[in-house]
């Protein structure tokens, strides 16, 4: 009889010790905002207390699964849709959970407010308390206050309070509707970039010919030889265009062909005095061939280059190095109101090469490109009807253009 008394007590209470275990709902906690003089660690202090206040009433809904739902959210919601209240309701709806709390802290000096909210699917409640000159042991204490008052379930006297504007609680939602639209928009842009870099790699990897146009600005600097020669020319400048292909080789390297012609836009002419500088910018506007500030100019150059190059890829960034061989020709012209002087050139050998190129999604590229030529030649001018040989000191051209890879 006494062990049929047991079974039958068992059977009785177990349920009932079962219920009060299960029946503690499920709540999501979202993350504590804040507003003016509060610190990220004071921030995760006030976090931490809440979610153990709020343990011994709620199963809380883990973190990360939170943060999950949330970027489903963000996907699934217009950028204009993505209200606070929108984006909680529809997390609640996801998880199947009834109760969200939030924790507001507002810091100004030493003064600090705390504002902690409930909201279930039918309602939203509030709570909130204001301390001067506490640290963070005191608001540890008053966050237990405030989760006995909201749901706690017994009577709690309030403390003198300062009443704050409302203007505040609304910053803090826009803030925190801000924050949301903030993170969807770093999401989305990580992910077109992530899909950009992609297909860019893709381009990298399967590319074997990369097609060139450019605009071109080769500079060729004469040594300065005032006594043997004067007046001369020691400075050529020519602008054109060309076209070039590279073509890839294994992974990191690329042979490149260029050739282009250019036509004469500056050059400057040395006495043992002075220089001057001539630009087809002024041609014109001195007709008067007998005028000391008459002058003409004409003149073009032809280019041609082979060059081996390195590679580095860095995300749609194509560096490279290299060197190679280069042939190029070409002569200027200077007529003033009482001289002639004339020169050409031609000249063959090594070059440096080097530059870089970014690459979009559709092919193209944009790219620039400096390369070093060595003169082996000298070039020869022929001042008033007299010919004299000058050396060059450097010869640089500039690329730009486009390309497109194939």
């Amino acid at each position: 009889m006494k062990h049929l008394l047991i079974i039958i007590l068992s059977l009785l209470f177990f349920p009932i010790l079962s219920f009060g275990q299960s029946e503690r709902p499920e709540t999501i906690i979202i993350p504590v905002s804040s507003m003016g003089d509060v610190s990220d660690t004071r921030k995760q202090i006030l976090q931490n207390t809440l979610e153990n206040e709020l343990k011994t009433h709620f199963r809380l809904v883990p973190q990360q699964k939170f943060e999950e739902v949330q970027e489903k959210v963000f996907e699934e919601l217009e950028y204009e849709e993505c209200t606070e209240d929108q984006c909680i309701m529809m997390i609640q709806e996801m998880l199947q959970v009834e109760n969200v709390f939030h924790l507001q802290v507002i810091g100004e000096g030493s003064d600090t407010q705390l504002s902690l909210g409930w909201r279930t699917l039918d309602e939203k409640r509030n709570e909130e308390d204001y301390c001067e000159g506490c640290g963070t042991r005191e608001l540890r204490k008053m966050i237990g206050v405030l989760v006995e008052k909201l749901v706690g379930g017994k009577k709690v006297e309030p403390e003198p309070v300062v009443i704050v504007s409302r203007d505040d609680e609304e910053e803090l939602r826009k803030q925190r509707e801000e924050e949301l639209r903030r993170q969807r928009e770093e999401k989305q842009e990580d992910e077109e970039d992530l899909k950009s870099l992609s297909v860019v790699n893709e381009i990298f990897q399967s590319r074997k010919y990369n097609l060139l146009g450019m605009y071109v600005s080769s500079y060729i600097n004469v040594k300065n030889e005032p006594k043997r020669v004067s007046p001369y020319i020691n400075y050529l400048s020519y602008d054109g265009f060309g076209i070039g292909v590279n073509y890839y080789h294994l992974d990191n390297y690329h042979y490149s062909t260029n050739v282009f012609v250019g036509y004469l836009t500056r050059i400057t002419k040395t006495t043992s005095d002075n220089s001057t500088n001539y630009s087809y910018l002024d041609l014109g506007k001195v007709s008067d061939s007998t005028s000391s500030e008459f002058f003409d100019m004409f003149g073009e150059n032809f280019y041609v280059d082979v060059s081996f190059n390195r590679n580095w890829i860095y995300k749609k960034w194509n560096f490279w190095l290299g060197g190679g061989l280069y042939s190029e020709s070409g002569s200027g012209t200077i007529i003033t109101s009482n001289e002639i002087i004339k020169t050409s050139f031609s000249s063959s050998g090594p070059l440096f090469d080097g530059g870089v190129d970014y690459n979009f999604e559709n092919g193209i590229n944009i790219f620039m490109r400096m390369i070093g030529a060595l003169y082996t030649s000298p070039i020869t001018q022929e001042v008033n009807k007299q010919d004299y040989e000058t050396d060059v000191n450097s010869s640089i051209k500039y690329n730009v253009g486009l390309g497109f890879n194939l």
